[in-house]
This record gives C-alpha cells, structure tokens and sequence, in this order.
C-alpha cells in the first residue's frame, strides 16, 4: 500500500479532511448584489447546505493550514451580516430555498430572529489563525475593529456588570456549543423510519420526554419571551480566550491600551468563573445550566474546557487533569472524551442518546489546547493520538461512541477536519509527528514536565 492510501498516516487523515472541506465548500451570488460572491464551507452539503457562522470560524482555523485564501474569504464573508450592534446571526441561509428545511431548522431562524441569538466567541480565535499564518497588517487593521465590534456587542448585552456573577449568559440551548442537548423535559431523537438512512433520518425529529422530569419549562425560560438567562462554562471560557486573541492583536497594531484593557476584563471573567463555579470538592467546575437539565449535579467534560485560559491557577488544572480527564473510570477511556462521565447513570449512554454522552472532536480539540497550554504536552499527544484513531477507524462523523469503533451521526461531518489543526499544533510541540504512532506512548508517564 502506497505511503498516501495507508490510514495510519497523519497525510492521509489530512487529505481526507481536505477533500471533506472541498466537497462541502460552496460559493454563491449575495442576494442583494449579485456583482459579488459569498464562500463558505456548509457543514454537511444535503444536511446542512446553509452558512452556520460558528462552524464558519472552525472552518477558517483548518482552512488556514491548508488553504489561506479560501479561509480569508470566508472569514471575509462572516461580516455581511453583521448587525450594526455588532451580534452575528447563527445561520445565513443566504439564497437557499427555505422549503427544503427540516421544521428543527426553520424554528431555529425563527428564534434567532426573535431572541438575537448569537454564535460562542470564536471570530477573534479565527482571525488570530489568519494573522498567525500571514502576518498582514493591512488585513489585521480592516478587521480587528469589527471583531472587537462583537466582543463589546457580547460583553454590553450578555453580562450585567452591577451584579455577581460577572459572566456572560446565553439565552438559549442552541448557542450552546453542543446543540440538541435534553432541555425544556425533551430529547430531539432519531425517528427508526424503515428505508431511511441514518442521514436521513436526522432530519426527520420527533420529541421524547426523558431525563429531568421534575423539571418544567419556567426552569428554563423567562416567562416574557422564552429566552433562558444561564451562565454557561463552554461560552464564558471561549469569551476570556477572545478577550487574550483580541488582546495580542491589538498588541500587534501597538494598540497597547485596548490591550490592557481586554486583558483586565479577561482576569475578571477568570476569577469570576473560578469563584462563583469551580468546586475544590469535587474538583471540577459545575455547569448552572447542565444541572439543571439533569436535575442534579453532573460530571461532565464541560469542566475541562477552561483549560484553555492559559492562566488558569496551576492546582485547578492539574486537579482538572490528574484527578478526573485521566480517570479511566470518568473520563480516559478508549474513545475519549465522553460528554459526560461514563461512572454516571447509564441510561446516558444508551446509544440512542449519542448526542448527550459521546466524545466530539470539537471538545476534544478545546481540551486538547488547553493540555498544550498547561504543559501537559504528553497528555495532550496521547489524546490528539486517541482522536485521530477515533477518526481512522470511523470516519469523519458528529460523534464517536466511547469504547466502540463506531460512529454517530451524517459522514463526512466538517467540524471533525479539526484534526487537521491537531495535528498542525501536534507538529509544532513535537518535531516527528510519527512519534504519536509509537505504541509505546501509552506507556509514557502522565504527568506534566515528565
């Protein structure tokens, strides 16, 4: 087998992501000016033909590995859109025919419109990957003003700054990064339509009470408007990083008060985090909104999502890591990181509910640079190794089932070509990239500065 065809090679899982990226790539007329064009990469070409803007940023942090101009564009196109407050719309359907949508869909632009649902802070993070790539100063100032424009639109309508905690909330279950999760006493499940694909079936979505029972729907939501007011760990630590992104870009632009600034109010959201969610005894942060969709307290890889605030106090992270991540009762199984700790009820991992339990590669990529920012460089090649082989073994999929080789979801999913990011990161903490191929890095020693 030639060198390009053999899966175990890090150059095939790449190519094979790039011509994910390319199948779904997609490049249409702006509906109000047909002179101009608009490109993005659609999550799934059948399933997901719009413009998701948050999956718009991932998009531009892979492409910005393999096609710098093809991620410019996008990243270009993110601003068409923007509103004069400066939010970002989740979905741009652009010219798209709004018949061919599932319900699901359809209630989803309804609501964005209705509550200004927003994308989790990624547009610093993916203009940072451009810069980093180019350098381009000119490109840096064009764009740095806008980004930062959504930065104050999120810290100016999401946080209120006279009252504790000083975190940002979200408003509803769909700005949460992982979407579909059981809120409102229902769980969005695969109908078993006889003839359907899997594929097929995703978009065809029946609801099913399950979990919290006791739960009800003004736990969730304001009366007024249905819009939910939960601080969430996902969005608030993807808030302090763009707080540090947009910081080192001004930096660039010797912009160095805006700097001081968005630092100050990243060390303020850091030590509101740690002091109103991070709890020493069980070592782990807690999530508002998890226990409430749960009805309890719960384990969930949530936690280790702050791992990527680069100066997150030393204990927190190593107690994140050494106590609970490489728990292979919790967290450190064959297919890590389960959603929720697999030592909890197991009714969450029937393999019906994947979308509430099974790893992702998106919060596996989160954790992962977190380990990379924390020093925990061997932990964190094991698990770049770990999800690459989920990938080899079940290919580009939403989920991946956490001891089986097995798949969930529509294949050929965009947001799993993040491993291209992993292994350029990979590649830049370590010089022979085969080394993660070396069976005996199981054997290494899991500590930090081994």
């Amino acid at each position: 087998m030639k060198a390009s065809e053999n899966p175990l090679d890090t150059n095939f899982l790449e190519q094979k992501a790039r011509d994910i990226l390319e199948l779904n790539f997609k490049i249409i007329n702006h509906p109000e000016n047909t002179s101009q064009t608009i490109s993005y990469t659609c999550p799934h070409k059948d399933f997901f033909p719009y413009q998701h803007l948050e999956y718009s940023c991932f998009h531009i942090i892979v492409n910005s590995h393999v096609n710098l101009e093809r991620a410019k564009k996008e990243f270009i196109g993110l601003f068409f859109n923007q509103s004069e407050n400066g939010n970002f719309k989740r979905i741009n359907i652009w010219n798209l025919n709004q018949k061919e949508f599932s319900p699901l869909l359809l209630e989803a632009l309804e609501k964005q419109d209705r509550h200004s649902l927003t994308i989790n802070p990624l547009v610093a993070h993916a203009l940072k990957a451009i810069h980093d790539k180019e350098r381009n100063m000119e490109f840096l100032t064009e764009f740095l003003s806008r980004s930062k424009k959504f930065h104050d639109y999120l810290l100016k309508a999401r946080i209120n700054q006279t009252r504790n905690p000083f975190v940002l909330k979200i408003y509803h279950p769909w700005e949460w990064l992982i979407e579909k999760l059981p809120v409102n006493e229902v769980f969005l499940k695969n109908t078993e339509t006889r003839g359907n694909s899997e594929e097929k079936n995703r978009v065809q979505m029946i609801k099913k009470p399950i979990f919290n029972k006791k739960s009800n729907h003004e736990l969730f939501f304001n009366k007024k408007d249905d819009r939910l007011f939960h601080e969430d760990i996902i969005f608030n630590s993807l808030f302090i990083q763009d707080c540090k992104d947009l910081a080192f870009l001004h930096g660039e632009l010797k912009q160095n008060g805006e700097k001081r600034k968005l630092l100050k109010i990243a060390s303020e959201l850091t030590n509101s985090l740690i002091k109103y969610y991070w709890k020493p005894d069980i070592g782990l942060f807690n999530n508002a909104l998890e226990e409430n969709i749960f009805g309890a307290p719960i384990k969930s890889a949530t936690s280790f999502i702050p791992l990527i605030i680069d100066d997150l106090p030393i204990p927190i992270a190593a107690t994140l890591v050494e106590d609970h991540l490489l728990n292979e009762n919790e967290f450190w199984t064959k297919n890590p990181v389960p959603l929720i700790a697999i030592d909890e009820n197991q009714q969450y991992f029937n393999e019906n509910y994947w979308r509430i339990s099974m790893p992702r590669i998106v919060i596996n990529w989160l954790i992962i640079k977190g380990l990379f920012n924390h020093g925990f460089i061997n932990v964190a090649l094991e698990l770049v190794q770990k999800t690459l082989n989920m990938v080899r073994t079940s290919g580009f999929r939403e989920a991946y089932h956490y001891k089986k080789n097995r798949g969930f979801g529509i294949e050929n999913f965009t947001l799993s070509t993040l491993i291209i990011d992993l292994i350029h990161i990979s590649k830049s903490s370590l010089n022979d990239l085969d080394f993660l191929m070396d069976k005996e890095w199981t054997k290494i020693k899991r500590l930090p500065n081994f």
